[in-house]
């Protein structure tokens, strides 16, 4: 058994199985909602999926499950609640890919406008994280648009 199939026998003990993207989530009343813990995994991985053991990793968690709720929301002018709450933890290379990832896959769009991270634990220091994530990527992007006008005159 390879260590990858071990880590996801494991790991198969510690969540059910990802729900299809139009399986998942269903929106309530009014905001769209996502719990990690049950709707993806209680053990998110690292940062990409071709990273060693790329299981439960935060790219996968962005194009299955994030990338299209997060669209949804914004098509419906609801909030994305992103529960980050009965993990054992995050990696952070995973929180980075997921949540910063998703502006640079939507070129700059300040997310936080329709995404919510929600914990029981309002100290919790992974919200300040994402955040931050998002807000480097933001300017990031800002940047580069700057850099294009500027050598595009």
């Amino acid at each position: 058994m390879s260590d990858k199939e071990g880590r996801k026998g494991l790991l198969g003990r510690l969540h059910h199985e990802a729900p299809s993207v139009s399986q998942a989530l269903a929106p309530t009343a009014e905001n769209i909602i996502i719990k990690i813990a049950t709707d993806f995994t209680k053990a998110p991985g690292p940062r990409f999926e071709a990273t060693g053991s790329g299981v439960f990793s935060g790219e996968e968690f962005r194009n299955r499950i994030l990338s299209c709720r997060y669209r949804e929301a914004k098509e419906k002018g609801v909030k994305l609640e992103v529960d980050i709450d009965g993990t054992l933890g995050y990696m952070e290379g995973f929180l980075e890919e997921a949540f910063g990832g998703l502006v640079r896959q939507l070129k700059g769009e300040n997310i936080l406008d329709v995404l919510h991270i929600v914990s029981s634990d309002k100290n919790n220091p992974y919200i300040k994280r994402i955040e931050s994530y998002v807000s480097d990527a933001v300017d990031v992007a800002k940047e580069k648009k700057g850099l294009a006008k500027l050598f595009n005159r």
